[in-house]
């Protein structure tokens, strides 16, 4: 943990994108950390979306089939700046998603269940910092794709009845739409995002990442330029990776 927190440091004070991409949750805790507050409560009030939006990594390198093991990775990376109870359960149903795909799985009904099963696993952690049940919120969002056919109605509405902003309570209901919408294709997610408003690149990075362990290949010259841009070399990452890949 230690070492996980000096690289957050490390990264929100050199990076050149940190200031546009770090989130209140997290410079709040990285504020009382500084002030030398334990990290044990430095994430009592993080209730916004960035656990879940960085938390594909433990999907690859959890089993989804033994939740309780995936739900304490993810609480232990939520600790030090979302440790609330909204926040891990958030994150542990997209942790749970990603590894149920990078694993062969296809269907949209087992995504949703293995996301709710997650839910529930995740109970036990966190601040109970007030939040709507993340459940019931997932079920009104799956009801609006039952009731409306028209792509822009059902964004309309998500973006209306559910929310697309900062809260994990909104992002996550709208990402799991998303893949729905989507019908696992992440490149279709990712477009879907764009057109949605308010928090369009957590919801795309979540949405996506979980359609990509589903359909994992994008077009050659789109991934050369996500190389480009963001300095990346995913073929190294691969390597990185795939040995913790159960």
């Amino acid at each position: 943990m230690e070492d996980y927190i000096a690289e957050l440091r490390e990264w929100n004070d050199n990076s050149p994108v940190s200031a546009f991409v770090s989130g209140p949750s997290t410079l709040k805790a990285l504020e009382k950390i500084a002030q030398g507050v334990p990290i044990e409560e430095t994430g009592v009030t993080g209730t916004t979306n960035g656990a879940s939006m960085k938390i594909a990594p433990i999907g690859l390198i959890s089993d989804y089939r033994d939740l309780p093991s995936l739900v304490k990775n993810v609480a232990e990376i939520c600790l030090p700046t979302h440790n609330t109870k909204i926040a891990i359960a958030g994150a542990s149903a997209v942790a749970a998603a990603i590894s149920y795909t990078v694993r062969g799985g296809r269907s949209i009904e087992e995504i949703w269940s293995v996301a709710f099963d997650a839910i529930e696993a995740a109970k036990e952690y966190g601040y109970d910092f007030p939040a709507a049940s993340l459940t019931f919120r997932m079920n009104q969002a799956r009801k609006i794709l039952r009731q409306e056919t028209d792509e822009h109605v059902i964004l309309q509405r998500l973006y209306e009845e559910i929310g697309t902003g900062m809260e994990t309570i909104e992002t996550i209901p709208s990402s799991f739409v998303i893949v729905e919408l989507a019908k696992g294709d992440p490149l279709k997610a990712a477009q879907l995002s764009a057109s949605l408003g308010w928090d369009t690149d957590t919801i795309g990075a979540i949405s996506a990442a979980i359609c990509g362990g589903m359909n994992p290949n994008l077009p050659k010259e789109m991934i050369q330029q996500i190389e480009e841009v963001n300095q990346l070399d995913f073929d190294q990452l691969a390597e990185d990776v795939l040995p913790f890949v159960k």
